[in-house]
């Protein structure tokens, strides 16, 4: 066998978003183990999967399917999460790869935010609603903003040979006011221990829009929900700015 799982394990990074590491992270162990055994699928091929599996589980927003449409989206997480493991465990990097696993999460925010809108008008409000297309509208307006933000933060660093993935440590270490000092470094000592990141990242963000609020969407009101998710990710989007500025002045 040419990969065993000893192999399979030093492809995980230092620390990945929680949801990653305590749901999705052992059958992604199992994929890449079988993937990089049994075929010769390509890290750019799993990408492309991740949005088929997303543009099905929109398919099921969209048919009232609300569960297997969540279930399908972390479907297509697990192999969002994949592709990238899969390239360290063939050695197969491309700036063309990690362009595409850019361009495609943003394509399925996209195709998955539209699905859910209309899934709701269709079969639970019966009508348009204003007030949820720009709720919606926000988020992936936020979301997307967020991203590009952080990949010209992250080419800044690389540019002063510092190494790729520290701005958002630095992100962290700059809300170490002096009040939430002891708070914030508990927090990361705790999360660090079981390798995870000791932030918010837009994994949870979207498991959260695309996983939590299709399993209460019958329930509770949706613009309310919605209401909910973009407050706190725009509270959350401003922290990130105050610390950007404080990161291109260092």
């Amino acid at each position: 066998m040419k990969y065993t799982f000893n192999d399979i394990k030093k492809t995980l990074k230092d620390r990945d978003p929680w949801w990653v590491r305590i749901f999705l992270e052992k059958i992604t162990n199992v994929f890449l183990w079988f993937f990089g055994n049994f075929t010769k699928v390509t890290p750019n091929q799993i990408t492309i999967m991740s949005l088929v599996f997303a543009i099905i589980a929109a398919f099921c927003f969209i048919n009232e399917h609300w569960i297997i449409g969540a279930l399908i989206f972390q479907l297509s997480l697990v192999f969002d999460t994949l592709d990238g493991r899969l390239a360290r465990l063939t050695r197969k990097y491309s700036d063309i790869g990690e362009f595409l696993d850019n361009f495609t999460d943003q394509i399925k925010v996209f195709i998955l935010s539209s699905s859910i809108l209309l899934g709701y008008f269709f079969h639970v409000v019966h009508e348009f609603s204003i007030e949820s297309v720009l709720l919606i509208f926000f988020y992936v307006f936020i979301s997307d903003l967020s991203v590009i933000i952080w990949l010209f933060v992250e080419k800044k660093l690389s540019n002063r040979n510092q190494p790729k993935g520290q701005a958002k440590q630095i992100f962290l270490k700059s809300l170490n006011w002096s009040l939430l000092h002891r708070v914030v470094n508990k927090i990361i000592e705790t999360l660090s221990k079981y390798r995870m990141r000791p932030m918010w990242t837009n994994v949870e963000t979207n498991c959260l829009f695309f996983t939590i609020v299709p399993l209460l969407i019958l329930f509770l009101n949706f613009n309310s929900l919605l209401l909910i998710i973009d407050t706190l990710l725009f509270i959350y989007f401003i922290l990130e700015l105050y610390s950007v500025q404080k990161i291109i002045k260092r």
